[in-house]
């Protein structure tokens, strides 16, 4: 694969990862229904304010996604840019870099059901998306390693 085909497997992933979190944005409201006093919405928003836990957990929820997606993303796309150079491993990285998109989206929403219904619901699902995202880390690390190895010193397959 070459040019914007190479892009499509990290593409899709990023959008699974993003879709995940704007369908926490689309839940909220209806957890503010069940939170608030009549589900009256305040301006500024301020969630940690009131007196309803399950409230606050969702807004921590959803920052935690945000700002793990968010780290995420690049690292998406790094693995899918240097993993395809790899022998054997390199054939599959579309595949992989797919699963590993769609996985984080898996457990991104699988965060924010279990963290709005108890802080240690929240536990497994981070472990799941961590893991995903050590993958992607490593993978993309030994994956530039290799390449730098390749190029720059003269060792080749």
């Amino acid at each position: 694969m070459g040019g914007e085909e190479a892009l499509i497997a990290p593409s899709v992933g990023t959008i699974a990862i993003i879709g995940s979190i704007l369908e926490t944005f689309m839940k909220n409201p209806k957890i503010r229904k069940q939170c608030l006093p009549e589900g009256k919405f305040t301006y500024p928003y301020t969630p940690w304010e009131h007196k309803s836990e399950m409230l606050y957990r969702a807004h921590r929820a959803q920052e935690n996604m945000k700002e793990w997606s968010f780290m995420g993303i690049p690292l998406l796309f790094m693995f899918s840019t240097f993993a395809k150079r790899l022998p054997v491993v390199g054939e599959y990285e579309p595949i992989v870099t797919l699963v590993c998109g769609l996985a984080i989206a898996h457990y991104n929403r699988k965060y924010f059901e279990g963290y709005v219904e108890s802080a240690d619901g929240r536990i497994p699902p981070f472990k799941g998306r961590t893991n995903v995202l050590k993958f992607l880390l490593f993978g993309a690390v030994g994956s530039i390693t290799y390449i730098l190895a390749e190029n720059v010193f003269g060792w080749s397959k």
